[in-house]
């Protein structure tokens, strides 16, 4: 589709939307749209006016009325603005199908303006995407501040023929579906200006957070994401985050990371902060000085790694310095008692003894722990599920968090789903997400193991599920 752009140089406005809520989560969500948000701050840099819409924050019950209300809000933002380009983020494969017909609401009514797509789902199911979706004529792979700059600038500039020197970046020309590779990823973090937090209003994604560990007695409102760090060397079956951005561990600056979480506490009145890098403290001298600076300038603060620490790379330095910043919370990314799943199959590197010593460490620091474990893999048996069990009630963590396994398009466990017919469900355009993989399931399973069959899986998520909630501290949190 070619497009009639107002031939200029002058800044360009951007539309940029939030994935959707997920069908059944109904409570305001209580993360912020980070990759939005710098988006945002890169486009604004660049001279460009950005527009950030969340359709998750709207309290609309159903699916119908949801999709009709947010194609009316954004229309009227459309009229209002004037945009140049509208950019989505497809945080996963679940959301393709609610962002589709999104998308497909907003193009019956406003048909002439450019939309590109982005996320995960997108990364790896761009040619795909833009062979059966005319609603969507870009898609950026992987990290995108330098593509939607990129692009926004071709539009400026009616320069269409740049296009194909955007990295990482997938669109049509002549009824054919073009992909650009990546040539790198963007080696200095701190190039990046900050996310664009003024353009969102922090009280829409306050929540209830009573539940969680506040030794500090302070009200919690919000967690708010801080990356230090970008990619993971590392190539867990399950998981794909190597696949959107890169192996090569790219460091922030650390000074630049506590001037962004001060100036969060100064000039916003945030006191809760969420390391969300995959492996925040893989680099020690790296995270142990984030953490001194943050003791040093006396910021009254609490934090929190959900993603989890690496666990090979912790010792009593980096936890000491963790805990003398604020820290108060952290998971503990196991992923199975076996150590034939854990290391053979998914390829994790990780002793027992290991595990075991971290947990020690963590626990005299009094840091509140959340067991991340995962249950389903094509090579579990009574055996292997007996052994997490095992694990869990040795290490006795505050939570145990046993994730029913979820096949990502993209990882290697979906490709030997796939090629071994062990997907307990029809996947055959997986591209457009429409097999809702739903990650609040309980009782059903994605993949038939080889040597058990899934109503023994059923038991054995009875049984995890009842061990969610271990401590005392825990149960009393959450008024058990």
């Amino acid at each position: 589709m070619q497009y009639k752009i107002k031939n200029s140089l002058t800044s360009q406005n951007v539309l940029l939307i939030a994935s959707p809520k997920l069908p059944g989560l109904k409570a305001t969500r209580g993360s912020l749209p980070i990759s939005l948000m710098y988006l945002a701050g890169s486009l604004r840099e660049a001279g460009h006016i950005p527009t950030i819409y969340d359709p998750s924050i709207i309290s609309v019950h159903e699916a119908n009325e949801s999709n009709e209300h947010h194609v009316s809000k954004i229309c009227e933002i459309i009229d209002k603005t004037k945009p140049s380009l509208i950019g989505l983020n497809c945080f996963s494969s679940m959301h393709f199908p609610i962002i589709r017909k999104l998308v497909a609401g907003i193009r019956s009514k406003k048909p002439n303006i450019p939309i590109c797509l982005g996320g995960a789902h997108a990364t790896f199911f761009s040619s795909d995407i833009l062979t059966n979706c005319p609603e969507f004529d870009y898609i950026v792979i992987g990290e995108g501040e330098r593509q939607i700059v990129a692009l926004t600038n071709i539009i400026a500039n009616n320069n269409w023929e740049q296009l194909k020197n955007i990295q990482a970046f997938c669109y049509r020309q002549n009824n054919k579906v073009i992909i650009n590779p990546r040539k790198e990823y963007i080696k200095d973090l701190d190039k990046l200006p900050l996310p664009a937090y003024d353009m969102i209003n922090f009280h829409d994604y306050y929540a209830d957070h009573s539940s969680w560990y506040n030794p500090k007695g302070k009200e919690i409102k919000l967690s708010i994401p801080i990356y230090t760090t970008r990619s993971c060397p590392f190539n867990c079956n399950f998981c794909n985050a190597c696949s959107v951005m890169g192996r090569l561990l790219r460091k922030r600056n650390p000074k630049k990371v506590v001037d962004e979480i001060e100036m969060l506490t100064r000039d916003f009145g945030q006191n809760y902060f969420s390391f969300t890098d995959d492996n925040v403290n893989l680099d020690k001298n790296h995270f142990i000085t984030i953490c001194n600076d943050i003791k040093k300038r006396k910021l009254d603060i609490q934090l929190c790694i959900p993603q989890g620490m690496y666990i090979n790379a912790v010792d009593e330095d980096i936890v000491q310095a963790f805990v003398g910043a604020g820290g108060t919370t952290v998971s503990v990314p196991i992923e199975s008692g076996s150590n034939f799943i854990r290391n053979k199959i998914i390829g994790k590197n990780l002793k027992e003894e290991k595990i075991y010593e971290t947990v020690k460490i963590f626990q005299k620091y009094n840091l509140f722990t959340v067991g991340l474990f995962i249950m389903g893999f094509a090579e579990d048996t009574a055996s292997t599920l007996n052994n997490t069990l095992t694990m869990i009630n040795k290490l006795n963590l505050d939570v145990n968090g046993v994730n029913t396994l979820i096949p990502f398009p993209g990882t290697k466990v979906y490709q030997q789903a796939v090629e071994d017919n062990l997907l307990l469900f029809n996947d055959s355009n997986s591209w457009n997400g429409e097999t809702f993989l739903d990650p609040l399931n309980k009782q059903d399973f994605f993949i038939k193991p080889y040597n058990m069959d899934v109503d023994e899986l059923r038991h054995f998520r009875k049984i995890f599920d009842d061990l969610y909630i271990k401590s005392e501290r825990a149960k009393s949190l959450n008024n058990h």
